[in-house]
């Protein structure tokens, strides 16, 4: 899917294979929308709002319930089955990457703070994590075991924080990074200026390129082969393949949706 008016922001896929683009804008263009993509192309704007702008992470909690985080504005929303844009918390300075942990708590991380905070089914916001070798905490992620994985945007860090709040340093990708998902003992990043997805395989810490050739383009192909714009967020679908959103080259937008079928 291909030729999106938007910015690339967030990604999430439903149960039944529909796609949800958050909006991060682009000049002249506000992001403030999230877009609902169905399997045939088609594009309708799902939720929009005045409160929210440069939409980043889109992110479905285990049980269902759609977030999403605003950059902009400092905020994170919950978005109602009706498209309904609802604040759960604000003030977060620059949030970005989402996960739910069992008892339903919002691990949020904010970008321009370097700060994970929790936030209580109750709303209540409160300094979980900080760690002076975030240096703009962007992509999270969580393993079937609880542990979260932080992915660092500008100077391609990993972090893994275990339930505590322990941060280990894993690596380091050469290039800046955005977004990552775990799948399948693996932690598939997107390199953003590197035009790249790498997999990080957990148990042996080894990496690897698994599509792109580190430049710019438009081209599909298996690993170095394929090509493609700045990529940004990542998601698994219910078929069990990767998907990435990316822009036009360079640039953040138009958006493309593209699926990576990877096989080890």
């Amino acid at each position: 899917m291909a030729g999106i008016d938007a910015g690339t922001g967030g990604l999430a896929i439903d149960a039944e294979g529909v796609f949800y683009q958050g909006d991060f804008g682009y000049p002249e263009h506000v992001g403030d929308r999230v877009l609902r993509v169905t399997a045939d192309g088609s594009v309708e704007t799902f939720s929009q709002s005045d409160l929210m702008e440069s939409l980043t992470m889109t992110y479905f909690a285990p049980d269902g319930t759609l977030f999403q985080s605003s950059y902009n504005s400092d905020r994170v929303f919950r978005i109602e089955p009706d498209g309904t844009a609802v604040v759960v918390a604000e003030g977060l300075r620059g949030p970005t990457g989402i996960a739910q942990l069992d008892d339903g708590t919002l691990v949020v991380e904010a970008f321009d703070s370097a700060i994970l905070h929790k936030i209580a089914p109750d709303g209540t916001v409160t300094d979980w994590v900080t760690d002076r070798r975030f240096n703009g905490i962007n992509g999270l992620t969580m393993g079937p075991d609880g542990m979260l994985y932080v992915i660092d945007f500008k100077d391609g860090s990993l972090f893994s924080v275990d339930p505590e709040g322990t941060v280990e340093k894993l690596f380091k990708f050469p290039k800046a990074t955005s977004h990552g998902v775990y799948h399948d003992g693996s932690l598939f990043v997107t390199s953003r200026l590197g035009y790249v997805v790498f997999r990080y395989d957990l148990a042996t810490g080894d990496v690897e390129i698994i599509a792109g050739n580190a430049e710019p383009g438009d081209r599909d192909g298996r690993g170095g082969e394929s090509s493609f714009g700045r990529p940004n967020a990542i998601t698994v679908g219910p078929d069990g393949h990767l998907y990435i959103n990316h822009g036009d080259g360079a640039s953040n937008d138009p958006v493309t949706i593209r699926r990576l079928r990877y096989d080890p």
